[in-house]
């Protein structure tokens, strides 16, 4: 299995020095042209993007859906090449690409204000836009405060290689079980970053999303009330000429800790949530949508809890 995932890795990687010897604009185009062929032998994905679409916007017709999969599929192909591209976003590429309007750079400066004064703020995205590229510029902008939490991935050779270039630009990663040592870095005055949209299993709470009940992740909700840390949404999202834009949102800051924690959980979890789905209803085409989001319904998730409960010895009846 060892030498299987290593061949793999040796694969991604020449395929990465490949990327890297073209223009941002062409290593673009080959990222739609690989995307595009992919999805022609695996065709099950284009179901999947037809059905979450469908669900997402009932009131729409077939054509939209067919523009939508089109564009969503060059969306891919660009953070396909974003994936790759790493070792080339330091901040003379930012500022080639990057576009922060006058609204974004107040709020950077309102981070920075906050992060000096030792208060931890937390940034909440999805898999909306380029997120890659978002977690290069996070490093690069707060270097040596931004903590990003990230999920491991099996390849032991490919995990070692992204995670060396996913903090090349100054940002510390942290695996998922790596959290209590993130909660203890982010109360000193840092700044974390997460993406956490992924379909939560039996660890999340049920929260409605694009008119579907998704469970939903409770970790950076419960991080803010345990640090009281600075809340904002945040998003990259592609322009046009190749160019990237910056979203920030500020949600707020959870101060009283008296109140029902459950409560506050749920309420705050909506709130990054609606967020996110404002911004995928505004730019259908930049999310990444072949992710299994709703898998798991609220049947699941009690099968869940209740397995859990048994493993305790706990008895749902007595509750």
């Amino acid at each position: 299995m060892k030498i299987f995932d290593f061949l793999i890795f040796i694969i991604v990687y020449v395929i990465g020095l490949l990327f890297n010897m073209l223009s941002y604009p062409s290593s673009k185009n080959v990222g739609y042209m690989i995307t595009r062929i992919f999805f022609f032998v695996f065709k099950r994905y284009k179901k999947i993007i037809y059905s979450n679409l469908s669900y997402a916007f009932p009131e729409e017709k077939e054509s939209f859906y067919k523009d939508i999969y089109n564009k969503n599929l060059k969306y891919i192909g660009a953070l396909l090449a974003d994936s790759f591209l790493k070792p080339k976003m330091n901040g003379k590429w930012f500022n080639q690409y990057l576009l922060l309007d006058p609204k974004t750079i107040q709020i950077e400066k309102e981070i920075e204000e906050k992060l000096n004064k030792k208060e931890p703020v937390i940034l909440i995205s999805g898999h909306i836009g380029t997120w890659e590229s978002l977690a290069q510029y996070l490093g690069y902008r707060f270097p040596n405060k931004t903590l990003i939490i990230y999920k491991k991935i099996k390849n032991v050779f490919l995990d070692r290689w992204l995670l060396k270039l996913r903090s090349s630009t100054g940002a510390h990663l942290y695996s998922m079980e790596e959290t209590l040592s993130v909660i203890h870095k982010l109360e000193k005055g840092n700044l974390l970053g997460i993406a956490p949209d992924q379909n939560a299993g039996g660890n999340g709470i049920m929260i409605n999303f694009l008119n579907r009940p998704a469970s939903t992740y409770k970790g950076p909700i419960l991080i803010a009330y345990k640090t009281s840390a600075h809340i904002y949404f945040i998003c990259m999202l592609y322009d046009k000429d190749h160019k990237l834009k910056l979203f920030y949102k500020y949600l707020g800051r959870i101060k009283n800790q008296e109140k029902d924690k459950e409560k506050i959980i749920n309420e705050w979890t909506k709130k990054w949530v609606n967020c996110l789905e404002d911004y995928v209803r505004k730019y259908p085409d930049q999310y990444f949508w072949p992710h299994q989001r709703w898998k798991t319904t609220q049947e699941i998730l009690d099968k869940f809890q209740k397995e859990k409960l048994r493993k305790r010895g706990i008895k749902s009846g007595f509750l």
